[in-house]
């Protein structure tokens, strides 16, 4: 039987939080850091820094901006065969 693939996606934050905009930047804040990033890294960038980027900036700009707690995950899934990436 032939192995599923592992795919990983990146979740707006935890199931105990609600994901909140940067109002500033017109975006939300995963959005924001994310294109940021990838501007930044004109695309060279690897998904675990990607992930160690984003939960190093958004938590302490969603308290900073929204007093609210919002902490991206990191999903793993080997259920991803309908998604196309």
């Amino acid at each position: 039987m032939p192995q599923a693939k592992l795919c990983k996606a990146f979740s707006l934050s935890s199931s105990e939080q609600s994901a909140g905009e940067y109002a500033k930047q017109e975006h939300g804040m995963l959005t924001y850091y994310l294109l940021k990033k990838l501007k930044e890294t004109r695309g060279n960038i690897t998904f675990a820094e990607m992930h160690n980027y984003l939960i190093k900036k958004i938590p302490i700009q969603s308290i900073l901006e929204n007093v609210k707690e919002q902490t991206p995950q990191l999903i793993k899934s080997p259920f991803c065969k309908a998604l196309a990436f």
